[in-house]
């Protein structure tokens, strides 16, 4: 579980910002709550984030795909890095290095990996663990090619564009392969749109009768009326496939590509009754559903796997296309966790349906994300951090009265020519 993830100059979080998922020593809603000997009074389940439109939310949620990009392969030395995004309001800003830290607990144990890096340098990187409650170095990085602590042998393998922990993990070292894999693997990043994510989700879902029964059941739960789905694979006819793809695409692909070339025909099972009480089923096309009951089946996969195995189900405008009240269900998923595994969900959202403190969330599991008009520098902060706030209070009303900022400031005013 994650139990700290920061960031500094990146996008428009030009200082330091962290989103921590220790609970506050606010009681309320316990099951939102997993106990852990590296926070005081427990992990949170879930944490979503609320804010205006350009307000910073989704960098947030970026800038954990970016740590899984900086970490995912060795590079060549000069690599220009797609996600170094500095904070562009600044010039002195526009040359310093992006910083991502990231504490989280795997199996008992405390790992503190942090990352900065330029345009195509890595300027510092360290590790460290905690295997018997003390802190122990693994490995540390001061500049490109500089390290103070680390095996020789691997830091003679690794450029000033290669991340330490991605040559390491290569090379099998037991401390950052587990590092690593927990980054790659068990944070799952998600975008707002969830329907390329369908085709996997079936594949996925197929592969194991337990997971699909699990998938099943939230159809169930969630009210969609859809009792199974089935799929098949097939060849794409030549003709039809020039017909689909742009010109330049389709000439640049070879006759042998076209030929192994998929398509998906997936179908969802409906279950009625009819007025003589006789049971009825429709198998009805994917392509004929809703929008969200096919960004639901995108999210089926992803969130069976992170509730069935544990890790960080992140988010980018989540909610968009599901019912406020569906929305609500899938966070009620990662709370009153059972067994060893443990599951949190990291999301930014507009649905105020969410600010709910009696039912949904904690205080401190509510954050916010303003702009500074002045300088275009993000903050991010959580509700927990305001005091005076009654147990009974209408959270989604004082938000959209400007209480806890976080809001666009709209004019009156009609648009002219």
């Amino acid at each position: 579980m994650i139990v700290d993830f920061t960031i500094e100059n990146f996008g428009p979080f030009r200082d330091e910002t962290v989103l921590s998922m220790q609970a506050t020593g606010m009681k309320g809603l316990p099951g939102n709550i997993s106990e852990s000997k590296f926070a005081k009074n427990g992990l949170l389940t879930s944490a979503i984030v609320f804010g205006a439109n350009a307000s910073g939310k989704s960098y947030l949620t970026k800038a954990f795909s970016a740590l899984r990009y900086m970490v995912a392969d060795t590079r060549h030395d000069e690599t220009q890095f797609p996600w170094y995004q500095p904070f562009r309001m600044s010039e002195r800003c526009l040359t310093f290095p992006v910083r991502i830290r990231i504490k989280f607990v795997e199996k008992s144990v405390l790992y503190d990996y942090a990352i900065s890096y330029s345009a195509d340098r890595i300027v510092y990187e360290h590790l460290y663990h905690y295997p018997k409650n003390r802190r122990a170095c693994v490995f540390l990085r001061t500049g490109p090619l500089t390290f103070e602590q680390a095996k020789k042998s691997i830091a003679g393998l690794t450029n000033g564009s290669s991340a330490y922990l991605a040559v390491a993990s290569k090379l099998n070292d037991a401390v950052c392969s587990i590092v690593s894999k927990y980054i790659l693997e068990r944070v799952i990043c998600l975008g707002s749109n969830l329907l390329p994510l369908v085709a996997r989700s079936c594949v996925y879902l197929s592969e194991s009768q337990d997971r699909k029964n699990m998938a099943m059941s939230g159809l169930k739960y969630a009210d969609f009326g859809i009792t199974d789905f089935q799929w098949t694979e097939e060849s794409v006819d030549s003709s039809e496939l020039e017909r689909l793809m742009p010109p330049e695409m389709y000439r640049g692909i070879s006759d042998a590509e076209r030929q192994t070339v998929k398509r998906m025909d997936i179908r969802l099972k409906h279950s009625f009754r009819s007025s003589d009480d006789s049971g009825l089923e429709e198998v009805l096309p994917l392509e004929i559903e809703s929008s969200g009951t096919q960004n639901m089946f995108g999210l089926l996969g992803p969130l069976t796997d992170v509730l069935s195995n544990g890790g960080v189900l992140i988010i980018d405008e989540f909610g968009s296309t599901f019912h406020p009240m569906l929305s609500r269900w899938i966070v009620s998923q990662f709370s009153d966790q059972t067994g060893d595994i443990r599951a949190q969900l990291i999301a930014n959202s507009h649905d105020m349906e969410l600010m709910d403190t009696k039912e949904v969330l904690r205080r401190d599991q509510i954050w916010f994300t303003d702009k500074d008009r002045a300088t275009g520098a993000a903050e991010l902060y959580a509700l927990s951090d305001f005091d005076g706030i009654r147990k009974n209070a209408d959270i989604a009303k004082a938000y959209l009265n400007g209480r806890y900022d976080a809001i666009p400031h709209i004019l009156s005013g009609k648009m002219k020519p």
